[in-house]
């Protein structure tokens, strides 16, 4: 006789297949998780290849939002080892005739300046010695020293002189006897120069300063407003060489 197969009962069945679910769970997971775990240790890299770099036009709008660079600006420098610099240009408008003043000047016991050279940056324009009329005033020069043990003040005329030895203007300034011849060049930048020499004075001694105003008739302001730095150096009698500088806003 033939047995009667054997039917497990329904919920034997349902019981055996969870348990195989259930294995296969545990199976599937335990295998990917190495990947899983790879793959989040590649995520920042692959969230900062998503992220785009800042663009051309980004960069632009930042730049212009910031305060003009601090590099861009240059500091007065107006006193080195006991001499002073200083330079003012008189009511300074834009395309305006002005006057220029600037000042050299020795603390006591200090070496006395025997030439100098200020720098006019481009734009302002110094006209041409050979137009002006021969021995015209032009400036004026002051002189404080001490003359044999003694405070001395000295006045004089800058006067032009058409003889302008290859200059786009020569100057005379007589202190004390002395000759000074004051110098107007033009650079191929635009920019100019003033330059003095003086010989030595017999019995001088600092404390002294030389102040040189030269008038608002031939010395003009630039086309347009901004910061023009003006820049000068001294050389003094032991042959040492100082460099100044003045900054002046034209609004």
């Amino acid at each position: 006789m033939f047995k009667k197969p054997f039917n497990p009962p329904s919920y034997l069945i349902i019981l055996l297949i969870l348990v195989a679910g259930f294995m296969g769970i545990i199976y599937f997971s335990i295998k990917i998780k190495p990947k899983t775990l790879s793959s989040n240790r590649q995520q920042p890299a692959a969230l900062a290849s998503l992220v785009p770099s800042p663009t051309a036009s980004s960069n632009q709008s930042t730049v212009i939002s910031l305060s003009p660079s601090p590099q861009n600006r240059q500091e007065n420098r107006l006193s080195e080892k006991g001499i002073g610099f200083d330079l003012n240009v008189i009511e300074p408008k834009i395309r305006s005739l002005s006057a220029l003043q600037f000042k050299f000047s020795n603390e006591a016991n200090t070496e006395l300046v025997k030439s100098f050279e200020i720098r006019i940056p481009a734009g302002w324009e110094f006209t041409k010695g050979e137009v002006v009329g021969r021995d015209a005033i032009v400036g004026k020069a002051v002189l404080n020293m001490i003359v044999n043990d003694k405070p001395q003040v000295a006045e004089a005329q800058v006067l032009n002189d058409q003889d302008t030895q290859g200059h786009k203007a020569r100057f005379i300034v007589v202190l004390l006897g002395s000759k000074f011849d004051v110098f107007v060049d033009q650079k191929e930048e635009g920019s100019h120069s003033i330059t003095m020499e003086r010989s030595v004075i017999e019995g001088i001694k600092p404390p002294s300063s030389i102040e040189v105003t030269i008038f608002s008739e031939i010395f003009k302001g630039p086309d347009s407003a901004g910061d023009y730095s003006f820049e000068a150096s001294a050389k003094l009698f032991d042959e040492s060489i100082l460099q100044f500088r003045k900054t002046i806003s034209l609004n």
